[in-house]
């Protein structure tokens, strides 16, 4: 009798390459197919505490930035024309983890501006939202250095942004 691969078949192949024996289940996949015992068992691979919540905070971080990335701010777009216009490399919602020693994250960081090539986070911020978490913002940039003590952060209200000046020291800053 032939047996012809099903999806069971491709899923439980799957599995078993990230079994953590995979030969231990190959073995059991081909008793079973030999002897017709199909379906069979789902294999699960159980995550640790710490991984599961490591996911968690990982999905949540990603799910802020996205809906962060989706609607920018006006100040934001016009980061992002400038950059755009300079042909400045950036990410924009750049996510970084802050984790304890033990690997366990913390908490997470959603910055602006990400410009890998010279390890600095930009953080534009309107007047409004400036006026209410200042030191808020102060206590973030240095979680963030600590953590990251090669990044610089830049911090960049739209009255900086409106100063031609301003933005041609960042220019120069961001190509040097």
């Amino acid at each position: 009798m032939w047996y012809y691969p099903t999806l069971l078949h491709t899923q439980l192949i799957l599995k078993i390459s990230l079994a953590p024996n995979p030969i231990l289940y190959l073995l059991l996949y081909v008793v079973c197919l030999r002897d017709s015992l199909l379906p069979l068992p789902k294999i699960q691979i159980k995550m640790s505490n710490k991984q599961a919540h490591n996911k968690e905070v990982r999905s949540k971080a990603e799910s802020r930035a996205n809906e962060m990335r989706t609607w920018p701010s006006p100040l934001e777009e016009r980061m992002i024309a400038f950059l755009d216009r300079h042909y400045i490399q950036y990410e924009f919602q750049k996510i970084f983890y802050i984790t304890a020693d033990d690997g366990w994250i913390t908490r997470y960081y959603i910055a602006d501006f990400y410009i890998p090539d010279r390890r600095i986070i930009i953080e534009v911020d309107g007047k409004r939202y400036h006026d209410h978490h200042s030191q808020h913002d102060k206590q973030r940039t240095r979680n963030i250095q600590d953590h990251y003590p090669d990044v610089t952060v830049l911090r960049y209200t739209w009255k900086d942004l409106s100063d031609e000046d301003i933005m041609k020291v960042l220019l120069i800053r961001l190509k040097e």
